[in-house]
């Protein structure tokens, strides 16, 4: 199973490294990094091409989120796409446990799980969302 990992991104400076990295220092790495910049005016540009050897990079014009989405998903190669926006981030083990979650139901068309809010400091905003899995993992 390959896994490639989509990272869609818009004038999110501040964050848009904290992102990049928890991709990069997973578990399970990613056998694919696609990194998507939807015409960005502020730094975020020059963040993202210092990982140039570490993912494929593409730049484009603005056209919303949806229109980066495709964009990346038109050259991912992945068996499974995982999305990040830039102002989220990935736990340590999120592919790991992905993968073993995927490879339990080899059939599943989409798996997905639960999120946690932080604030700008990282610290937890509450429970976790959606307060239930289908599946009771």
């Amino acid at each position: 199973m390959r896994i490639s990992v989509i990272l869609s991104s818009y004038m999110h400076e501040s964050y848009i490294e904290e992102a990049i990295l928890s991709v990069l220092n997973q578990t399970t790495l990613p056998d694919e990094f696609i990194i998507v910049d939807d015409g960005s005016t502020d730094g975020s540009r020059a963040i993202i091409e210092r990982y140039q050897d570490q993912a494929k990079l593409i730049f484009k014009s603005n056209g919303g989120h949806s229109s980066a989405i495709n964009a990346a998903c038109a050259v991912a190669n992945g068996d499974v796409i995982c999305f990040l926006d830039s102002d989220d981030r990935y736990a340590a083990n999120k592919l790991t446990e992905l993968k073993a979650v995927w490879e339990r139901n080899p059939d599943a068309t989409m798996v997905y799980h639960q999120l946690m809010t932080i604030d700008a400091q990282g610290n937890s905003k509450g429970k976790p969302w959606p307060r239930i899995l289908l599946d009771g993992e």
